[in-house]
């Protein structure tokens, strides 16, 4: 398992987004429920306001892990159309789904916002969390609805998430920072060891603690003291150790307990068959490879390994 638990995937997470500690334009918005302890975690590494974006999933009736789509509480609404059609859902059926999930925005509203003012992300870099991404269906919907509100930037946070759908919604917000992203994903729920539903009294506990600290002004002095430890953590996995190291890239640093991690973090994969290129690898019009095999097989012409060019089979 990748995290113990959520709390402990948005400590990792938090680590990713590091640059965005201490700044006055910043906003941490959680998808309730599963997204408010990690949102909670990043939030306070960060320094930042936290505030929930409400969001429901329209399940498939009977088979509710799939998802027609997904509903937003104002009313932005994606529609999952492969789904539709593989499962001949019918528009009364789509329509009476977000009626229901509809009804439970209302009341979210009400048990986690009471008393507070409409959210302003205007001019804002707003970092939308949950605790992972299946479809995206949700998430995508919230990009959608919070675009209409003039943020200045709309990144996504996620500890894991399928691959397929890390790329769709690299084209709906300005970036996605994500732990991990197996080739083998599975579901969300097989990254944790903990997975266990959050109530609604977890989640208003945890708003209310975070409000608390944003009133007192003391979410600074924590976060200043988790980047001071001498013992750093992981990003990956979370670890934290006395020997770990860190390393920039692109301009951006990133600490590792081990060359494994770092390897599974910043390595590229071969986009054909995933596995991480600790080598050179081929390089084709910016996609890279892991074998010139790989590379013909996804079509590249004119390319061969060393053996193949020395006549060895």
């Amino acid at each position: 398992m990748a995290f113990r638990d959520r709390r402990h995937a948005g400590r990792v997470l938090a680590e990713k987004l590091r640059g965005y500690a201490g700044r006055d334009d910043v906003l941490v918005l959680a998808l309730p429920r599963g997204g408010v302890p990690v949102g909670f975690e990043i939030a306070k590494s960060l320094a930042a306001p936290l505030d929930v974006f409400l969001v429901r999933k329209m399940g498939l009736p009977g088979r509710e892990e799939l998802a027609v789509g997904a509903l937003t509480s104002s009313g932005v609404r994606v529609i999952n159309q492969d789904v539709v059609r593989a499962y001949a859902v019918r528009e009364d059926l789509v329509e009476a789904i977000a009626a229901k999930q509809a009804r439970e925005l209302q009341r979210q509203e009400e048990e986690y916002r009471a008393g507070r003012g409409p959210l302003e992300v205007r001019g804002q870099i707003v970092i939308v969390v949950d605790d992972g991404l299946a479809t995206g269906a949700s998430m995508r919907a919230a990009a959608e609805a919070l675009r209409r509100l003039g943020p200045q930037r709309i990144i996504v946070g996620v500890p894991v998430a399928a691959p397929s759908t890390l790329r769709e919604l690299g084209s709906y917000v300005e970036e996605v920072v994500c732990v991990i992203s197996p080739r083998h994903f599975l579901a969300v729920g097989v990254w944790y060891d903990d997975f266990s539903q959050i109530s609604d009294d977890e989640v208003r506990g945890l708003l209310g603690k975070a409000l608390g600290h944003q009133k007192t002004r003391d979410w600074p002095a924590e976060a200043v003291h988790s980047t001071e430890e001498k013992n750093m953590r992981c990003e990956v996995c979370g670890n934290d150790y006395d020997k770990s190291f860190s390393i920039v890239a692109n301009d951006k640093s990133h600490v590792f307990d081990s060359f494994e991690c770092a390897i599974h973090a910043l390595a590229p994969a071969c986009t054909h068959c995933g596995c991480k290129i600790i080598g050179h690898g081929i390089e084709q019009e910016g996609t890279m490879y892991c074998c010139a095999s790989c590379a013909r097989q996804s079509g590249v012409t004119g390319v061969a390994d060393r053996a193949e060019r020395a006549g060895v089979r």
